[in-house]
């Protein structure tokens, strides 16, 4: 589990990103934390199966190397499962629309059913293309972010907000401040999307 514990260091970008853009931690940062955190353990895991033998002659206790390959294809599917629902949730609290939700719900359908075929059969032709899926799928996530901000703001539809204690995704009085308020609020979800990426 070293990877899961590994997941959240690697998580902290967005939240950074975030912070920079906003002085405020709010749900959008938090949300994208998860969807990082959760992403990261099939990911590397799917690595650790094709590269399985240089593991385990270097001593690093990857999952594979210390549970074995259906272990670890069993753990892969699980938390594909979990990454494909935490996806699905900013969308369903409103810090993204339905742009984001659409894709999201694509982009998880096929992660689930590249880690479902891994289970079923492990190969490293199948342990390679859930890999390679995966580091897609995260640009992907963020990109379309990005877009259905844009798209929100072009087309002036209301952001809608859902940060207990701060106006709208952790800016404070951002709430009462209309339709600016909500500029810089998607902004701020842009802008950590964006530092994660880079």
């Amino acid at each position: 589990q070293n990877i899961v514990i590994g997941g959240a260091a690697g998580a902290i970008p967005p939240l950074a990103g975030w912070a920079a853009a906003s002085g405020h931690l709010g749900l959008g940062a938090l949300m994208l934390f998860l969807i990082v955190f959760v992403w990261t353990p099939p990911h590397f895991w799917a690595l650790a199966l094709l590269l399985e033998r240089q593991y385990a002659a270097a001593c690093v206790p990857m999952l594979p190397v210390v549970s074995g390959t259906a272990a670890t294809t069993r753990a892969v599917l699980a938390y594909s499962l979990v990454l494909a629902a935490t996806t699905l949730v900013p969308a369903a609290l409103g810090t993204f629309g339905e742009l984001y939700l659409v894709a999201a719900a694509v982009l998880g359908a096929v992660f689930v059913s590249l880690a479902w075929r891994l289970w079923r059969s492990s190969t490293p032709a199948r342990a390679s293309a859930l890999f390679h899926y995966s580091l897609l799928d995260l640009a992907l996530q963020l990109h379309d972010a990005g877009v259905d901000i844009d798209l929100a703001l072009a087309l002036n539809f209301p952001l809608r907000r859902n940060d207990a204690g701060h106006g709208g995704n952790g800016l404070g009085g951002a709430e009462q401040a209309g339709q600016g308020g909500q500029v810089v609020d998607a902004k701020v979800g842009k802008a950590a999307a964006a530092f994660l990426v880079e």
